[in-house]
């Protein structure tokens, strides 16, 4: 598909067919994910970390890959794995060491015990996880790689194995969107609750206000934030300052003569009138003799004198 015709497609999106706009918007979503860069600059969306490694294939051409697509974090994953179950297998052997010695026959200690098993088995999924994070940031493209290649040829994957890389392209494709949006949504929370303080907090500032320039001669902290806060009004405090604006300033509206002659004359009527109503009496016009032009230019003029 050409560039210019997929850029009049994308223009549907907000037509008033709902179907047509659907489609638009699914042939939108299409291109963000085969080639984001025939798409205009605000369709593309947000950049992901799955757009950033998409590179577009021409007509025909391919490109085989001798390795699976963040194959790199398995390594890790398997390394921890093994990990927690020497673990386990180290508890398993202290603990039946230790149950000749000490036997609590309390409930109470099970359940305690428990819940602290279960505690420390979600710190361990944490910071497995925090682990795998920093060792994808801490390695670079090529290291990646040839670390995804020696997994992919040495081992045999299983279904687990396949369930993560399919987690881990979800994470790509909506990891920067994530960040993004839980931003916008903090920054919207905190003006929600800078303008619910500012208004509640009105009142007493207007209270001290007085009290603070008479005898401080400072400049309270409301003045200096309304640069960046939009203050919530009433309909009485905005019409007074209309009304104050409008103090001094001629009178708005369309301009009359203040004379006997107050109306709108035939002439300017005539500029609004429709030109075919106005035919047949400009030909009636062009048509007259010389004697009745000369009447009707002393009617006019007698007409001037006595209206002066």
């Amino acid at each position: 598909m050409d560039e210019d015709l997929l850029h009049d497609l994308s223009k549907y999106k907000s037509y008033r067919d709902k179907s047509v706009s659907a489609s638009a918007r699914s042939l939108i979503q299409l291109f963000r994910e085969k080639n984001p860069q025939l798409l205009e600059r605000k369709d593309r969306g947000k950049p992901t970390e799955f757009q950033r490694e998409l590179v577009p294939l021409g007509y025909g051409q391919l490109n085989p890959k001798s390795y699976l697509d963040g194959a790199e974090i398995l390594e890790q994953h398997i390394d921890d794995q093994d990990k927690q179950s020497n673990d386990e297998l180290d508890e398993e052997e202290q603990s039946s060491e230790e149950d000749w010695i000490d036997v609590s026959h309390s409930n109470d200690d099970d359940d305690d015990d428990d819940d602290d098993d279960k505690e420390d088995d979600n710190h361990d999924q944490n910071d497995d996880q925090q682990n795998t994070d920093k060792v994808e940031k801490e390695m670079t493209e090529e290291e990646r790689r040839e670390r995804a290649i020696s997994i992919s040829t040495q081992r045999i994957l299983t279904q687990h194995d396949f369930e993560q890389l399919k987690i881990l392209e979800m994470k790509k494709r909506i990891q920067d969107r994530r960040k993004n949006r839980l931003e916008q949504s903090i920054e919207n929370s905190r003006k929600r609750k800078t303008i619910s303080i500012d208004t509640d907090s009105d009142s007493d500032d207007e209270n001290n206000k007085k009290n603070s320039e008479q005898n401080l001669g400072l400049i309270s902290l409301k003045d200096i934030e309304r640069v960046h806060k939009k203050r919530a009004h009433d309909k009485e405090s905005r019409l007074e300052t209309v009304l104050a604006g409008r103090e001094g300033r001629q009178k708005f509206g369309k301009w009359k003569k203040e004379k006997g002659r107050a109306g709108t004359t035939n002439k300017e009527k005539l500029k609004t009138k429709n030109f075919q109503m106005l035919k047949p009496k400009l030909r009636k016009k062009q048509k007259r003799s010389f004697r009745d032009k000369q009447i009707a230019l002393r009617d006019a003029l007698l007409k001037d004198k006595r209206l002066r």
